[in-house]
């Protein structure tokens, strides 16, 4: 049964979603229609893998003319009449499963190097897997809070702020130092391989001599923190001289307030709490202050009290 006149197909509605079958179908159907255009001699319907259906089906639509395309009332296939007879395209699987090979590859923008930069519209569906970083300590984790981290990144800040007083009598030679009460701050790592970036800025204030400070991680020296004992010098993280004895003999260095401040990179190696503080000493029986001078008048816009602060970070490591 050649196909003498060549009439253009009536194309049906697609679906709604993607279906492979269809899709077949439809080229196979246009396919044909442009093969009898490009043939000077007539190709036969079943050459193009159609399959002939009983004209019973045709009743559902009587008022469809030679080569018309349409879908069964109750099918999910397309059809084509042709001589009075309904023809149905059957894909093999092998078809099909290239078909559906295809559509993933053609939608999937991580997996395809053509279309890395393809974004879907929205609604659309897009199939496939997705190329994701290789998660481990070292590269992109995510922490408990649901974030991500990756080395370098701030993951929490902690800080103690010290707005009252503190003085400390030293203890002779024995140079044993005290704990300032508030200037302690508690952080817990996400990580043991997390950095602890410790950040120290106290005011200390004295009559004669040296006021000494260091840093301290859970009622401990830090050891890393504190410089090596240099002969009958003990090492400290900071420190400060008050000698200020004037011409006329007046100990200035009674009004002085010296300002101290730190930055320590430590590696606490560890997920538990965590504390630091600082402690601070001074040379023989003398007294240190904090966040005052000795002097300390009660006068106006006379020795104003101040504030000292220790900061921690947790810097991904």
């Amino acid at each position: 049964m050649g196909l003498q006149r060549i009439k253009p197909p009536s194309l049906p509605v697609p679906p709604k979603e993607y279906d492979p079958q269809y899709l077949i179908q439809l080229i196979r159907s246009i396919s044909l229609y442009f093969g009898q255009i490009a043939s000077e001699a007539p190709t036969k319907a079943n050459t193009a893998n159609w399959n002939a259906v009983p004209t019973t089906a045709d009743l559902e639509y009587p008022d469809l003319t030679q080569y018309d395309m349409y879908r069964g009332a109750t099918e999910d296939i397309l059809r084509i009449k042709v001589d009075g007879l309904s023809y149905v395209p059957i894909p093999t699987q092998a078809e099909i499963n290239q078909a559906e090979a295809d559509a993933i590859a053609a939608s999937n923008a991580f997996t395809t190097a053509g279309l890395a930069l393809k974004v879907n519209k929205a609604g659309d569906t897009m199939t496939g897997s997705l190329n994701v970083p290789t998660v481990n300590a070292t590269n992109v984790v995510s922490t408990t809070q649901g974030g991500i981290r990756a080395p370098g990144m701030v993951l929490q800040v902690q800080q103690a702020i010290k707005t009252d007083q503190f003085a400390y009598v030293g203890t002779g030679p024995t140079n044993i130092f005290a704990e300032v009460p508030g200037l302690i701050v508690s952080i817990t790592p996400t990580s043991v391989n997390s950095k602890v970036l410790v950040m120290v800025d106290v005011h200390l204030g004295m009559s004669v001599y040296q006021a000494r400070g260091r840093i301290y991680r859970n009622g401990a020296p830090l050891a890393g923190a504190i410089a090596p004992n240099v002969s009958l010098r003990s090492g400290v993280t900071f420190a400060s001289n008050f000698y200020g004895i004037t011409a006329a003999g007046a100990n200035e260095s009674i009004y002085h307030i010296a300002r101290n401040g730190m930055v320590y990179l430590d590696s606490p190696a560890t997920t538990a709490p965590t504390t630091y503080s600082i402690g601070v000493s001074a040379y023989e029986f003398n007294t240190v202050y904090v966040n005052r001078s000795q002097q300390f008048s009660d006068t106006l816009e006379y020795d104003p009290p101040t504030i000292s602060t220790i900061t921690v970070m947790e810097v991904a490591g």
